[in-house]
Order: structure tokens, then C-alpha cells, then sequence
């Protein structure tokens, strides 16, 4: 006699595939969800750091060799910055190094390096 339906271990296996598939999407989607945080916070860092060269080319006088710190609101946070001028081997250029942080101590999250001319 053939009996009709899925036996009770049938279902059993079939729950565990299902719980298992559906355990590595969750995990997936959240290691995206992470991936596209960090990666929103190097382009809002980018945004700032590109900002303040710009603003520092305009006015190249407003720089000095020691460390300048302020601060920015941008998407809801407060950024911290801080840029610097730095001599070269050629006296009529300079390097200025803009660094943009979510939080004082914590590593940059950008991190920008130009050159510019020195008007003598």
C-alpha cells in the first residue's frame, strides 16, 4: 500500500534547510547593512575633507604647520577635522593634509593630501 504525504522526518529535514537558508540571508543582509554604513561615512568624510581644501585654497594664508582643528554638523553627526600645511623640498610648493573624523580619537575616516603653490 502506498501511503500518501510527507513523512513527519520529510518535514523535519525540509524546516532545518529553511531555518539554515533563511539564518544566512539575515546574516548577509546585516553584514550589508554594516558595509553601506561604513561606506555612507567615507563619502560624507570625503564630502568634508574635500570641502576644507577647497577652503584652504581659496585662503592658503589661513594654514600653518601645526595641526588646525574644528568641527562640522553634516547628515545628523558631528565631524571633527583638522588639516595642516606641510613644507616640501621645493620652497614654493606645499602639501596640505586635511584628515576628517566621526570621533576624536578614532582612526580618520578620510583622509586627503594636495599641493599648492606658494605665492612669494
Amino acid at each position: 500500500m502506498k501511503e500518501s504525504g510527507m513523512a513527519l522526518m520529510e518535514v523535519l529535514v525540509a524546516m532545518l534547510i529553511l531555518a539554515l537558508s533563511a539564518t544566512a540571508v539575515l546574516r548577509m543582509n546585516g553584514q550589508q547593512v554594516k558595509a553601506l554604513t561604513s561606506l555612507q561615512q567615507k563619502q560624507s568624510g570625503a564630502w568634508l575633507a574635500d570641502s576644507k581644501l577647497n577652503e584652504i585654497m581659496l585662503h592658503p594664508a589661513s594654514t600653518s604647520e601645526l595641526w588646525q582643528h574644528g568641527s562640522q554638523m553634516m547628515g545628523g553627526a558631528t565631524w571633527h577635522l583638522r588639516w595642516r600645511r606641510v613644507p616640501t623640498t621645493d620652497p614654493g610648493i606645499v602639501a596640505v593634509e586635511v584628515e576628517v573624523r566621526q570621533n576624536k580619537k578614532q582612526q580618520p575616516v578620510a583622509s586627503l593630501r594636495t599641493w599648492m603653490s606658494i605665492k612669494k
